[in-house]
């Protein structure tokens, strides 16, 4: 429940910054159509609701959570809002001051008292809209229907609308004739558009972040806003006549009414003056007007609700963290060293294991080095040698423990052998430091999603699951070594080369088209590297890619292994051939079958001996 509570004060904080936003364009877009703002409310709801954050280029939000749990008792979250006094005041109170010998019995459980408060909170907020509508219904036992949907009850004072799944009109039995008409339209209005379950759900929310003076502002202007957008429904398309009647009504129906914050969608509720004067004054706005305010405002607001990739204070956000560290920390700097690669060398017994993944880039390591790999770019961000701080063994006592931080900024490095100390990375700044063996759990990435640790998950800015996987790593030299971005949507998925040649490293995906005038065709498969120069086969190859027919589904040919093919003109591109007697391949743009085009597989022209070994 403490993780809980620090995910809803997150949570709460990215809201209220979409909140103040919305409050903003309601200010300063006072004459846009008023059906926008209750779908702005619906955007903060969402966000709100959902446990997780969504991270974006587009973001405006900082890549960091601004409230984060710790699993350390001495500073159970960290704040971090980028207002540097703001954080350290309220770290250094909660990291100090809690847990001071002089700290009182509830002082030293501070964080655990928040947590039974907000529960509390939320446990009267409820009770008290489950006796308000057992009241509600109570006072309306009795009441008589007049028509579908509509009631007149003699124990109410003001007309309203009460209920969810089949929800009544229920109307005071003195109302006039002549006001029945603008009540009963209003209020149907109100269920056409659902607005009786936007408000429950509503209240709901409020009822989790009561704690958060912005929310209740937010749940009192969505109140006035849906009052708003159903009156702009209702007299879309009246006289002048007809409105100057309405806002009679409205003014009449006003008068002595509750002010409680969960009651019925009543027609006199809320804004009443400001009502009659948006109704009087109303003009209709152009359709294509309406349709660019939806989205320029929808954009604002989504931009404030998201989260930006990577990180946008690394040094305001390492100042934070060091509040919470062992003051005796031993600060000893190394600068990262470029390993050296053998092609020809193999991996370790364990095979190569990916630590990290997300949309743009992945860390990998073995014995031969640690590697930040940009897998938008193909390039390496930083490789760095392990062999100077004794991480370069893969079993035993001198074997790694290898973590990475969620936002893939951190690397934790821990011999086994040395039970106190273990070595931070910092990808930024290609060094080493030296600390005390303290991993925080809760702030680690965990997406490693097999036992081999090939395999690892992220989730894309729009929301798709998709992973990273590590192909070749047994049994093959590192020149075979490569990984797959995994789509479960896509027919085909791309392989690329973790460790090529200087003269392969700028190929790209050739397509059909970009096969013609193949001078030579290569590839490393089995522990060896294979090259064809014969002009017929290579003819034959050449076919084979440039005739190939598009393939419909999942093939389930085994595509590992990159091809490599040179054009007269010196360009060198990339296939994925079958490595089996299935003709197929991959290309940049798909899968497909050769089966009439190519005389065999290169599997089977590898076994007859048309590629030489070199």
């Amino acid at each position: 429940m403490r993780e809980v509570f620090a995910a809803i004060l997150d949570n709460a904080m990215v809201a209220g910054i979409m909140i103040l936003v919305i409050v903003l364009i309601r200010v300063f877009m006072r004459k846009m159509p008023k059906f926008i703002c209750p779908l702005l409310w619906g955007l903060v709801g969402v966000k709100l609701l959902i446990p997780f954050d969504i991270h974006s280029s587009f973001g405006l939000l900082p890549s960091d959570k601004i409230v984060e749990y710790s699993s350390q008792e001495q500073a159970p979250v960290i704040v971090k809002t980028g207002l540097r006094m703001v954080d350290e005041g309220t770290n250094h109170f909660i990291g100090n001051n809690i847990n001071s010998p002089s700290a009182t019995p509830v002082q030293g459980n501070f964080y655990d008292v928040c947590v039974y408060l907000w529960l509390a909170g939320i446990f009267v907020l409820f009770l008290y809209m489950l006796i308000s509508s057992i009241m509600m219904r109570k006072m309306t036992s009795c009441s008589v229907a007049v028509e579908e949907n509509v009631r007149i009850c003699d124990e109410i004072n003001r007309p309203f609308l009460l209920g969810i799944i089949r929800p009544q009109i229920y109307l005071p039995s003195g109302i006039e004739k002549d006001k029945y008409e603008y009540i009963v339209v209003h209020e149907k209005m109100h269920i056409k558009r659902g607005d009786h379950i936007w408000k429950i759900s509503g209240f709901f929310l409020l009822g989790i972040y009561w704690f958060h003076p912005l929310c209740w502002l937010a749940y009192y202007l969505f109140c006035k806003d849906v009052e708003f957008a159903c009156d702009e429904k209702v007299i879309s398309g009246r006289d002048s006549l007809w409105r100057a009647n309405y806002c009679q009504t409205l003014l009449e129906c006003s008068t002595n009414r509750r002010k409680v914050m969960f009651v019925p969608l009543g027609f006199g509720e809320v804004g009443v003056k400001e009502r009659v004067k948006k109704v009087m004054g109303y003009k209709k706005t152009k359709i294509s007007i309406t349709i660019f305010l939806i989205l320029i405002c929808g954009i604002i607001v989504i931009c404030f609700g998201m989260r930006h990739n990577g990180s946008v204070d690394t040094n305001n956000s390492a100042k934070q963290e060091e509040t919470v560290e062992n003051k005796s920390t031993e600060q000893e700097k190394i600068a990262g060293q470029k390993p050296t690669i053998n092609l020809d060398d193999y991996p370790g017994a364990d095979g190569t294991h990916l630590y990290y993944a997300d949309e743009n880039k992945i860390i990998f390591a073995d014995y031969y080095g640690l590697f930040v790999y940009d897998t938008e770019n193909h390039k390496y961000i930083q490789s760095v040698d392990l062999k100077p701080i004794g991480c370069d063994k893969t079993q035993g006592d001198d074997a790694c423990e290898i973590a990475v931080n969620k936002d893939g900024t951190k690397v934790y490095l821990h011999v086994m052998s040395d039970k106190e100390n273990m070595y931070e990375y910092s990808v930024e700044n290609n060094t080493f430091v030296k600390k005390k063996y303290a991993l925080d759990e809760n702030n680690l990435y965990k997406g490693i999603i097999n036992d081999s640790g090939s395999e690892a998950n992220f989730t894309t800015s729009t929301g798709k699951e998709n992973s990273y996987y590590i192909v070749n790593e047994y049994n093959n030299p590192l020149g075979e070594l490569g990984y797959i971005r995994y789509d479960p949507d896509a027919d085909y998925n791309l392989v690329f080369s973790l460790f090529v040649t200087d003269d392969l490293k700028n190929a790209t995906y050739f397509n059909r088209s970009d096969i013609y005038d193949i001078v030579r065709a290569e590839i490393n498969y089995d522990g060896k590297h294979y090259v064809c120069e014969d002009k017929k086969v290579l003819a034959d190859i050449q076919t084979g890619y440039a005739n190939a027919e598009k393939g419909y589904g999942m093939s389930a040919c085994p595509f590992t292994y990159v091809m490599y093919l040179t054009r007269e003109d010196g360009t060198v591109g990339m296939v994925i051939p079958a490595m089996d007697s299935c003709r197929a391949c991959i290309m940049g743009d798909g899968w497909y079958e050769q089966n009439n085009s190519i005389s065999m597989s290169i599997y089977d022209m590898i076994e007859k001996g048309l590629f030489q070994v070199q």
